[in-house]
């Protein structure tokens, strides 16, 4: 038995929950386990092991999470950052030792501003271009990211830590979240980083359905490294009287990880080397193959102190190299002197992500539909599912899109473009939503009043043409909201698709991504008429302040935005990266006197920044 889901596991790249959890929950297969899991990594990699060069820069950290050492919480702890000058450093000892590979990490610190990380990032590869930069420094916002990437980094690691929102809730203060965490992740790969995630094994409240959990989100991301290793106590936290992980457990995910994802790069962390004298050792057996060494000074080595009892806190870079370099041979690998870039699949199976066998449901649904006209706004969601069903359907796949005061002229622009570059019949249609009854008061079920009007049109645009289905673009993000407009799409008849094969926008971002789409990092839209509260009058002029308002934004390098109308007040939502754009009086003046000329009296800014339907906070 024990060979049958060994070899099952290597040969399919999966399992069912139920066998991933017989797996997980005993030792009855880790001789096997272990065997197969080094085989497979010697198969791809050889005996090499990559070390990376681990710089602990900063110990100061504004979050308060509930299981680390350096939490913003931990009053105890003596902070440190490390100055530009003396990163460089540990950079050119460490190149000196035969490192291509840095790793800068620190806590989420704003004392180190975008600019600061680019430079240091810049400087390195200038200095030394034969290596790569890795950084690990916390969630950030997109336009954070893609500075960081266009510096020159090559890498970033961000541990997932859990894919279950009860059991983040549990791990983490109320103010942080699990699926900003996600979708930065995702946010990497779209910039095209080689990322990093993992979890924690033995963390507080974790049960094996929670690594399960783990698993299938990380076969959703196909990370290129994925970093786990055992939760360690710290005394100075609130989980100070919990037990560590077990070394056994982690071992034994290192070796599920490795057969899961052959060509992943997999690390035998330090936390693996404190638990166990020889765990690092262990874990190369079980199918890891990076180690990472510190580069940090002496002098802060201790400070950085996620867990306590750290190992290789009192050596110089030099002695630590060498010491390694003996356990590493001892362990039967070698190290290897370069930059340790993940391989590629060259022909070995991998199983389909989760998003890859949703999307191949959705063409299975679109198929069995034989024609179908496509409720086309240019987003994300519909143009990912018209693109879809053209490429099933052919002409028996068309677009329909409505035009109107609440539906800005970019936008229609944009729709167009893509239908005449595809081949796509589009009809452009008017949309008279204003004369609506009831519309212009602004209801609380005024997008199902706008909706109903707009499937009648294109129903009757379908049906002219002969084609037997109506589809819309929602996902499944969309049921955890109120969305009156999905009343609609239920009388009417008309098909959902991306809700049917159950695909959540990070997945469609994915997809999107992988075909070729333009939309595949657009930012989120919806229609002006959602940024005026309940009961708000709404009217052309006052749409069309919306409109100005929010263009001249996006005109200004603002991605991310949502510009509200509150009468004389206009209240701008925006991401962090919009944040620090506004940090600048000269922006912040520009804003308001363009502001004022559109018509409004003042120009507010909402602290908690961009979040869709803020207007559906009011209601009871």
């Amino acid at each position: 038995m024990a060979n049958s889901i060994i070899d099952k596991l290597r040969g399919e790249q999966d399992l069912s929950n139920d066998e991933l959890t017989l797996l997980t929950e005993t030792d009855a297969y880790d001789d096997e386990l272990r065997a197969a899991a080094d085989k497979v990594r010697r198969e791809i990699y050889g005996d090499e092991v990559y070390i990376r060069g681990l710089i602990e820069f900063s110990n100061y950290c504004k979050n308060n999470c509930y299981y680390c050492g350096i939490r913003h919480g931990n009053s105890a702890l003596a902070r440190y950052r490390l100055g530009e000058e003396e990163i460089i450093s540990c950079c050119d000892e460490g190149h000196g030792l035969g490192f291509r590979t840095f790793v800068l990490q620190s806590g989420e610190d704003p004392y180190y501003t975008d600019d600061m990380i680019c430079r240091i990032v810049s400087r390195i590869k200038e200095r030394h271009g034969d290596c790569a930069v890795t950084l690990s420094i916390g969630e950030k916002p997109y336009g954070s990211l893609k500075l960081f990437r266009e510096a020159g980094a090559d890498r970033y690691l961000l541990r997932h830590e859990t894919a279950d929102e009860d059991h983040y809730a549990k791990l983490h203060p109320s103010e942080m979240s699990l699926a900003n965490r996600k979708e930065c992740l995702w946010n990497l790969k779209r910039l095209g980083f080689q990322v990093g995630s993992g979890f924690m094994v033995g963390s507080p409240c974790q049960t094996t359905g929670n690594i399960v959990s783990d698993l299938r989100f990380l076969q959703e991301l196909r990370p290129s490294m994925i970093g786990i290793g055992p939760y360690l106590t710290h005394k100075e936290t609130p989980f100070a009287g919990q037990p560590s992980g077990d070394v056994k457990l982690c071992l034994r995910l290192i070796g599920i990880l490795r057969l899961l994802f052959p060509y992943a790069l997999i690390p035998a962390t330090t936390a693996l080397g404190t638990i166990a004298p020889d765990g690092r050792e262990r874990g190369l057996s079980f199918g890891a193959n990076i180690v990472m060494p510190n580069l940090s000074p002496v002098k802060v080595r201790k400070l950085y102190e996620l867990y306590e009892d750290k190992i290789c806190t009192g050596e110089e870079a030099a002695e630590c190299r060498f010491c390694l370099d003996r356990r590493v041979q001892f362990a039967g690998y070698k190290i290897a002197v370069n930059r340790g870039d993940v391989k590629k699949d060259q022909g070995v199976k991998q199983a389909p992500s989760a998003a890859h066998k949703k999307y191949e449901a959705l063409k299975e649904y679109i198929a069995e539909l034989g024609s179908v006209a496509v409720a086309f706004s240019s987003g994300v969601d519909s143009t990912f599912l018209l693109k879809t069903a053209r490429d099933l359907l052919g002409s028996r796949a068309i677009a329909v899109t409505a035009r109107s005061c609440s539906f800005p002229e970019r936008e229609l622009n944009e729709a167009i473009a893509f239908c005449k570059k595809e081949g796509i019949e589009h009809v452009i249609c008017d949309s008279e939503e204003l004369d609506i009854e009831g519309f212009r008061e602004n209801p609380t079920n005024r997008c199902y009043l706008c909706k109903s009007e707009l499937f009648t049109k294109i129903w009757d645009v379908a049906k002219s043409r002969g084609i037997e289905n109506v589809a819309e673009g929602s996902n499944m993000d969309d049921n955890g909201d109120y969305r009156p407009g999905l009343i609609a799409v239920r009388e009417q008849g008309v098909k959902s698709p991306l809700r049917h094969a159950e695909l959540y926008k990070s997945e469609i971002r994915e997809l999107s991504r992988e075909l070729g789409l333009p939309t595949w990092d657009k930012q989120s839209f919806a229609c002006l008429s959602s940024r005026f509260p309940y009961g708000e009058l709404i009217t052309p002029e006052r749409l069309g302040m919306v409109g100005k308002a929010e263009q001249l934004l996006l005109d200004m390098g603002f991605k991310q935005l949502r510009v509200r109308h509150h009468g004389a007040v206009a209240r701008i939502e925006t991401d962090e990266d919009g944040f620090r754009k506004l940090a600048g009086a000269k922006t912040r003046a520009d804003i308001y006197k363009k502001f004022r000329e559109i018509g409004f009296a003042y120009a507010a800014l909402d602290l908690i920044g961009y979040r869709t339907g803020s207007m559906n906070e009011t209601m009871e």
